[in-house]
């Protein structure tokens, strides 16, 4: 791929132009090995989780462990890459990513399988966010935007060709193949960094890590989504065990507030958040991790058990939102490049969002592939114009040696995002089935075993796929006034020019 010289004049300190693109190819991969092993997932699913026996909850806590590690463990990987070596942690990153997905695929239950995501989810974590500290350091910010673009080619491709053939894997070859092709990949990105990435050697001092800061971060999000996605919907919501969840996760975000305010290293430097253009692109990300989940998560849901297709047929259905992502993200990045203006394109792009998922929220048992098709095709495009600039907007309204843990508050917020995303729009969606099957005679509860409808009578495959669908436009309408949240916010950045030279560090 061709690369600009949109840089400044070299330091005899700083890499090559050549060893510059090499490595940040090498960091593509390395996000593409992420993207691969967790996106050829999402169509095998039901299929993983039906031969294992597990249940709707299984189905959700399989994908929200992943995402809930990832959220809590990005501001710890955001303070290390302010400290420690870059280039060691995201080679160790990307090795324990491989190596917890083929444990995965060996896995006898999904119980096993949650434990072997929660270790991806750390993994993938330092991945993101070393990916972001790394490129800060060696590119210039109009540089960084091009890779933007080929970062989100490179997404897009995972995106379309990983639900694609996740589904064939499941149908021909059986879902336990889908852990394991990340593999390649994996070793050529981590040899790739090790020949061609050269960063200053950091000096020889212990860094210091808000170790109860975190522990504070983790408590507090695990608890309330512990309160969404379990013991609100099943033991009731005014039942001791939620109420005590609530309450115990309440206190837990109160008190990191307080640590995190006061210690000298934060592992969310809340300070950040005085800066109006590092706040409002938190407030956007956590936008957009919620609509990219909502859209991929439960659109391979909807269409094997509320519309009947194949797991083949659900992963190319996630064709035209990756061809609109990639589209979008290229075109975008090199105007941005070119012209450091980024401002009309997160307009535009979070206005198709809002478009999307209000069309969404129509779909039934009987609306046709292409206009779902053209649906998720808007979702794809805007979040293409809008994710990953909006990281590099608010790394460019800090100081360099704040890029690492200004970047990790993006990611984590976006992560938090997707996490409610699944946990709430999940038992939303378990809330909306289990009353309409009850209200046409079908007897299902929240804990039922996600059905194959291969093995249902003609009646009941009717009812639970309309359940199904009826589920499916419920969550998509929900995700409406979120997605016209991120609009005001990018609405609302200032029109600033990105600088085409490195700041100084």
């Amino acid at each position: 791929m061709e690369i600009d010289n949109v840089r400044a004049a070299p330091r005899v300190d700083e890499m090559s132009l050549r060893d510059v693109n090499l490595s940040m190819a090498g960091l593509t991969m390395a996000l593409f090995v992420a993207a691969l092993s967790n996106l050829i997932v999402l169509t095998a699913l039901p299929r993983i989780v039906a031969d294992l026996h597990g249940n709707q909850p299984a189905y959700t806590w399989i994908i929200s462990a992943s995402m809930l590690t990832m959220t809590v463990c990005m501001p710890i990987w955001g303070r290390m890459s302010d400290v420690v070596d870059k280039k060691r942690l995201i080679q160790a990153s990307v090795f324990g990513y491989v190596l917890a997905s083929a444990c995965a695929g060996l896995a006898a239950s999904t119980e096993v399988i949650i434990g072997c995501r929660i270790a991806i989810g750390g993994c993938a974590s330092g991945i993101i966010i070393l990916m972001q500290a790394i490129a800060a350091q060696i590119t210039t910010p109009r540089h960084r935007a091009k890779w933007i673009g080929y970062q989100g080619a490179a997404m897009s491709v995972a995106t379309v060709g990983a639900p694609t053939l996740g589904g064939i894997i499941a149908e021909h070859l059986g879902w336990r193949w889908c852990f394991f092709l990340a593999i390649p990949v994996a070793i050529v990105s981590i040899g790739m960094l090790q020949r061609t990435l050269h960063l200053p050697a950091r000096n020889a001092t212990r860094p210091r890590i808000d170790w109860l800061g975190a522990l504070l971060v983790a408590g507090s999000v695990v608890t309330l989504l512990l309160w969404v996605s379990l013991f609100g919907p099943r033991n009731g919501w005014s039942s001791a065990s939620a109420l005590f969840s609530l309450i115990g996760g309440c206190i837990l975000l109160v008190a990191c507030i307080a640590v995190e305010r006061r210690v000298t290293a934060p592992i969310l430097p809340l300070d950040l958040l005085r800066t109006r253009d590092v706040l409002l692109g938190i407030i956007g990300s956590y936008a957009t991790g919620f609509a990219f989940f909502s859209s991929a998560v439960f659109l391979a849901l909807f269409l094997q058990v509320g519309r009947g297709f194949s797991p083949q047929v659900a992963g190319l259905m996630a064709g035209p939102e990756a061809l609109a992502t990639l589209l979008a993200s290229l075109i975008s990045s090199r105007f941005i490049a070119h012209h450091g203006r980024y401002r009309r394109w997160l307009i535009g792009g979070a206005a198709m969002v809002v478009l999307g998922f209000v069309l969404l929220s129509t779909i039934g048992t009987q609306t046709p592939l292409v206009f779902i098709g053209l649906c998720v095709a808007l979702i794809g495009g805007g979040l293409g114009m809008v994710a990953e600039n909006l990281t590099l907007v608010v790394q460019t309204s800090v100081a360099a040696g704040r890029v690492g843990s200004a970047g990790a508050l993006v990611a984590f917020f976006r992560m938090i995002g997707g996490v409610s995303a699944v946990a709430g729009l999940g038992t939303l969606l378990s809330y909306r089935v289990v009353t309409y099957t009850h209200a046409h005679g079908l007897a299902l509860d929240a804990g039922s075993s996600l059905p194959k409808l291969s093995v249902l009578p003609p009646a009941s495959r009717l009812i639970l796929e309309a359940a199904y669908a009826s589920g499916a436009a419920w969550l998509y309408l929900a995700c409406v006034p979120v997605a016209a949240a991120l609009l005001a916010c990018v609405f609302l950045l200032s029109n600033r020019t990105l600088d085409a030279e490195k700041s100084a560090s």
